[in-house]
């Protein structure tokens, strides 16, 4: 058995696309009102766009951008290109910011600075505290929304906000940035020029074809060896993707997919509550999140192994089940691993597990129970 590490289109949505309108974000608008939109290729993109937008608002000067110590390197790439510092904060093991040495840091820091909390997985951050930090600091706050599918009411709070639809949903690229002022100035694209002609037909091609080996029952994760599977985290999936890549196909197909989210949460929350259920029968191993609140669309689920977890990642992906740890963190953090001890213990025990709204509940069990497997459970 293959399981695919990323949602896959059906042949229904690829041909709607061909003549479906262009997509406004009108869903995300929708749930955050009074706010400006703005279509990126992709997440990082959109997020290097908020903090150019926070500094066209502001005089003052350096610029610094807080991110947590827990942060994909390549989610930084655009952002080290910009004339600005960069500055990491610790994390508790429940990815919430550590308010106590982050005080310490910034009372003595001047300029504009922008603080970047993160949403992990699709399961809200201390939104209220980092907007009380913000505002008591002086800071603009950056939600960083990229493994959220959607807007839920207990976040919201930041003056710019990203979402990743590329993350959660079978298109090709798409990022949103979401404003509270207005982003009429911003040119879209003109952030990090990379180019890729013809990104968005190899992905098209890589996902018909993944679609019929699925469709022919074909084990095909042989291949990922080779490059061609897909990440089921971080933003390497397919390869960086340009600005000039958000082409009009693209933007049509992410128009036909906001007609489906509501199903696409139902079935990423299913399947979610399955793998809970599975993992109280599992030895050596706990869900980094037990619960999963309401409106949540999880993006993955993130298991906590007793031990290092890329020995077990590895057999999954032999058995054809796309298990994959966190991207590499900044190299300012792995330089100081006493210092940011919780996220360097998380990048080595944090598996994550697929559970997209393509996958099917047999496919669900069977990658719980070769997870069991190779914990040596009694599961």
């Amino acid at each position: 058995m293959t399981v695919s590490a990323s949602p896959l289109p059906n042949a229904r949505q690829l041909f709607q696309a061909l003549r479906a309108p262009a997509f406004t974000a009108g869903a995300w608008i929708r749930k955050l009102p009074g706010r400006t939109a703005r279509v990126y290729p992709s997440g990082r993109l959109s997020l290097a766009a908020g903090v150019k937008a926070s500094a066209r608002h502001s005089s003052r000067e350096p610029i610094t951008v807080w991110f947590p110590s827990y942060i994909c390197n390549e989610a930084l790439e655009p952002l080290r290109c910009m004339p600005l510092s960069l500055q990491f904060y610790p994390i508790l093991e429940d990815l919430s910011p550590d308010w106590s040495i982050l005080e310490q840091r910034v009372a003595s820091e001047k300029g504009l600075h922008v603080f970047v909390l993160v949403h992990y997985f699709g399961f809200p951050n201390a939104t209220k505290p980092a907007r009380d930090f913000c505002d008591r600091h002086k800071m603009t706050l950056l939600e960083d929304a990229a493994h959220m599918l959607l807007p839920i009411p207990v976040m919201g709070l930041g003056d710019h906000i990203v979402f990743s639809p590329r993350k959660l949903l079978p298109v090709p690229a798409g990022g949103i940035l979401i404003s509270a002022r207005g982003l009429e100035e911003e040119p879209a694209g003109a952030l990090w020029k990379i180019p890729l002609a013809g990104e968005t037909g190899r992905w098209l091609s890589r996902r018909v074809a993944q679609r019929i080996l699925f469709s022919c029952h074909l084990p095909w994760h042989f291949l990922w060896k080779n490059g061609n599977g897909a990440r089921s985290a971080g933003d390497a999936a397919d390869g960086a993707i340009g600005p000039e890549n958000c082409d009009g196909f693209t933007l049509r197909l992410l128009s036909i997919m906001e007609r489906g989210l509501e199903e696409v949460i139902e079935r990423r929350r299913a399947h979610y509550l399955r793998l809970l259920d599975w993992s109280k029968q599992l030895d050596h191993c706990v869900p980094l999140f037990p619960a999963l609140p309401e409106a949540v669309c999880p993006y993955v689920f993130p298991v906590l192994l007793e031990h290092v977890s890329k020995g077990i990642g590895e057999k999954l992906r032999s058995q054809g089940f796309p298990a994959d740890q966190w991207p590499a963190l900044p190299p300012e953090v792995l330089a100081e691993p006493k210092r940011y001890e919780a996220a360097v213990d998380l990048h080595r025990c944090l598996l994550l597990l697929p559970l997209h709204q393509t996958l099917t509940a047999i496919e669900i069990d069977a990658m719980a129970r070769a997870l069991s497997a190779s914990l040596g459970s009694n599961g």
